[in-house]
């Protein structure tokens, strides 16, 4: 249970050895160790900045219903005509083929 209250905290601890190690190899000359530890430094900065103003988005403004055209009118109203007026029913196939 230990473990698993500070696994966080060890990971962090161990991404920051990891980094201190190749960021010393990289100074003693390891070219690749440098630029691994560059990437991953750009990488933190770039998690660290999307953390802190993930709270701070802007709240999405509700979408307008947007206003019906002459024509759209027409044809919500027509679809909703019951009664004598209303377009006839699909035929009902004996056989369905799908």
């Amino acid at each position: 249970m230990h473990l698993i209250k500070h696994r966080e905290l060890m990971l962090d601890r161990l991404k920051t050895k990891l980094r201190v190690t190749q960021i010393q190899q990289g100074l003693s000359g390891n070219a690749s160790a440098l630029n691994a530890a560059l990437s991953m430094l750009d990488k933190v900065g770039s998690e660290g900045a999307e953390a802190k103003f993930k709270g701070r988005e802007k709240p999405k403004q509700q979408e307008k219903t947007r206003k019906l055209g002459k024509k759209e009118e027409r044809q919500l109203a027509a679809q909703k005509v019951s009664g004598k007026f209303a377009p006839p029913s699909a035929p009902k196939l004996i056989v369905d083929n799908r």
